[in-house]
Formats: structure tokens, C-alpha cells, sequence
């Protein structure tokens, strides 16, 4: 048995890889696992997290874990889980007694279409430098696959809020009159790397290099024409009291 502590709650985690049958079955089936697994515990009593005990305070929880070994995987090879969910003889589980701290999702419903608002800032900056290429454009198309983005940039600086007002009143000066247009995430190259693909996959993918199909048709001007109708309560970083509705041609 090993011990965490707590300001609370002495925790007691039982090695079951190690003290059980089952466990040790499938420890001895798998030496690489078997010693993914040694180091891990090894390290977690190194670093303090935990410690060996041999008897049980009054006040204590046992900790069930498991390890998840992913013998192919190019990064981490074992991942150890605590259930700290696990409910107790007093229908209690560690998770319940704990504090709750403050709520993230609303922070993420912002950060993400702020960096997404970036990513089109930098790309009209891009487009700025395009003095110093020798060839001249006929027309110009800006695409991203956040329609919230699109929607900010649908509106007047003046509606947004600080942060995103500054930005859209950048990217509205760099790109002037030309278009942003909505490109849906599974005919965005750029997507590829942030689902995960391989140097030597991205070398030979046609898609990466030449962009998706549509663009391939001098006619993509009719053929990808589209409404999106965002109400502007819907939109985040909206200062009060706006009621609107933006609609955006992609």
C-alpha cells in the first residue's frame, strides 16, 4: 500500500497491478508494461506524492487506479489513471469532498475564438507583406472555419468589445474590401496538423499542398455561395445592449 496526504483524508491507494492475481498475470504477460508501470510507482514515492504505509489511519480513503498501456504509441506508452470518482462504504467518493474551484468552460468559450481571431490577424498581416513578392493578385479571398470570427468581422469594431474591436478593426484595414469567406473544418489543410498527421504523410497529401478541391474551379465564386446567419446574442465579446443579426456570404 502506498499513501497520499491530504488537508483532509489520508489517501490509500492499493498496487493492485502488483498485490492482485489478475494484476500480476498481466504484469508478467508484458515485461515492457511491467516496467512502465515499477517506474511510475517508483517515481510518484521519489517525488513525495506518495509514501509506504503498512497500516491505515482511522480516517482514510483507498484510491483504485489502473494503467492504460499503449505499446505502439510514439509518445507516452503508459498512462496511470486514479478513479478518485470511486464511491466508498459511506456512498462518498474523494472527488465529493472536495472544493469546488471556479468554472473554465465560459473562460474557453472566449480564449478559443480569440485565438482564432489572431490566426486571421495573422494571416492578414501575411497578406500585408505581399509587396515584396514580384507577382500581382486579381483579386483576393481570406478564409477561415470559425464563424465567429466571420461574425465579428460582420460587424463594427465599435459593437465588440475591447480586445476583439481592436483586432477587427486591424484585420478590416489590412484586408480592406476584399472578401472573408467560411471554410468548413474538413476542407481546411490547416486542420490536418491539428488533428495529428505525420511529416512523411503530409509529403504525399495532395490536400495540404494544393488546398481543397472546390478551389480548383474558376467558378468556385458561384459555386460555394452561402448564407450563415448568426444572431448577435449568440456571438461572445458583444457589448451589451446590441440586438442584431449578422449574416455572412461564404
Amino acid at each position: 500500500m502506498v499513501r497520499g496526504r491530504s488537508d483532509t483524508v489520508r489517501l490509500v491507494t492499493r498496487l493492485h497491478e502488483i498485490t492482485t492475481s489478475s494484476g500480476k498475470k498481466r504484469l508478467s504477460r508484458n515485461l515492457d508494461y511491467k516496467k512502465l508501470y515499477t517506474e511510475f510507482i517508483r517515481e510518484y514515492i521519489n517525488l513525495g506524492h506518495m509514501t509506504r504505509v503498512n497500516t491505515y489511519p482511522n480516517l482514510h480513503y483507498f484510491l483504485p487506479h489502473h494503467g492504460v498501456f499503449r505499446e505502439h504509441s510514439t509518445t507516452t506508452k503508459l498512462r496511470v489513471v486514479f478513479d478518485a470518482s470511486a464511491v466508498t462504504s459511506t456512498g462518498k467518493s474523494f472527488n465529493d469532498i472536495q472544493l469546488v474551484g471556479p468554472p473554465i468552460q465560459g473562460d474557453l468559450l472566449v480564449s478559443i475564438p480569440r485565438l482564432e481571431l489572431c490566426r486571421a490577424l495573422l494571416g492578414a498581416q501575411l497578406y500585408k507583406i505581399r509587396t515584396s513578392l514580384t507577382r500581382e493578385f486579381d483579386d483576393v479571398i481570406f478564409w477561415t472555419d470559425s464563424t465567429i470570427v466571420l461574425g465579428w468581422l460582420h460587424m463594427a469594431p465599435s459593437l465588440l468589445k475591447t480586445f476583439v474591436q481592436n483586432r477587427v478593426a486591424e484585420i478590416n484595414e489590412l484586408t480592406n474590401s476584399y472578401t472573408w469567406r467560411h471554410v468548413a473544418g474538413k476542407e481546411n489543410p490547416v486542420d490536418l496538423v491539428s488533428r495529428g498527421v505525420s511529416l512523411k504523410d503530409l509529403a504525399s497529401l495532395t490536400f495540404w499542398w494544393e488546398g481543397p478541391t472546390f478551389l480548383h474551379n474558376f467558378d468556385f465564386h458561384n459555386n460555394t455561395q452561402s448564407n450563415i446567419h448568426i444572431p448577435i446574442q449568440e456571438l461572445p465579446e458583444v457589448k451589451p445592449n446590441n440586438i442584431s443579426l449578422v449574416t455572412i456570404a461564404s
